[in-house]
């Protein structure tokens, strides 16, 4: 299958195979005459080449396809597509922002008449619009909203900006960071040297809690470990359930790996 142009076509399935007709029909000679086919798709494969188009579409265009095909509302699908271009070089000190009334308009939503009515149909709901573009994984990044009223008070600005994932903003801490966590919290040194020099490999239940919780292992090990054997396995592997619950759930938004590393340390301070 290949998408004709000027210049190219773009091959996008690489094999296709054609089985014959199976139509209840077609056991009737004359109208199995009449030329009719059903294309039946067997071991399908996208092209190299398609594939490379599509990686490429992320990259450019800075929004994820599993996230896009993720979110349940299509004005919330159609913002995703629309805001991280124009946001990527803002902050939010420094926010990109559209009144609301243009922005369902270049998405072609339902405008409602009252400014609360515009605002309320991004909020309503428990997985409102809102929430669903609110922390949105791009590439390498997570783009961020809020409102504000518009200078004239007769609409709200819709506030875009793009901001490192919570991953990269809250990397697991090192061994004197978690000392440093740990002595804040009213214990010592002595007690954290002893527990640490005790720290052993996560079980293997925790770590399928890890697995399920779909948190990235690689370059944590240490930190849980020590956060282990700090914490005691069994409320150590009571934060990993609520993070395995959570991811499970469906939250979006949210890195279930900064999550985590930030529920650990939470709990270290206790």
């Amino acid at each position: 299958m290949e998408r004709p142009s000027d210049s190219q076509s773009l091959k996008v399935i690489k094999l296709v195979q054609d089985r014959p007709v199976r139509r209840r029909d077609a056991l009737d000679a004359a109208r199995a005459a009449e030329g009719q086919r059903e294309l039946w798709l067997e071991r399908v494969s996208l092209s190299p080449e398609f594939f490379t188009m599509l990686q490429d579409w992320e990259r450019l265009t800075r929004i994820r396809l599993d996230v896009l095909n993720s979110m349940s509302s299509p004005t919330a699908q159609a913002i995703y597509t629309f805001l991280p271009s124009r946001a990527i070089h803002h902050t939010k000190d420094n926010p990109f922002a559209v009144r609301l009334t243009t922005l369902l308009e270049q998405v072609g939503a339902d405008v409602p008449s009252k400014k609360s009515d515009r605002k309320r149909r991004f909020t309503q709901h428990a997985n409102s619009i809102f929430s669903q573009l609110n922390g949105a994984a791009l590439v390498n990044s997570a783009l961020r909203i809020d409102f504000a009223d518009t200078k004239d008070g007769t609409d709200y600005n819709l506030l875009a900006w793009v901001e490192p994932p919570f991953a990269l903003r809250a990397p697991a801490p090192k061994q004197s960071k978690v000392l440093s966590i740990w002595l804040e919290s009213g214990k010592t040194k002595e007690e954290f040297d002893k527990r640490v020099k005790k720290a052993q490999l996560v079980s293997g239940y925790a770590e399928d809690l890890l697995e399920q919780a779909k948190v990235t292992v690689d370059g944590n090990h240490r930190f849980f470990e020590i956060a282990c054997a700090l914490l005691g396995e069994d409320r150590f592997n009571a934060v990993l359930a609520e993070a395995k619950r959570d991811t499970l759930e469906g939250d979006p938004g949210q890195n279930p790996t900064g999550r985590l590393i930030y529920r650990l340390t939470e709990a270290l301070k206790g």
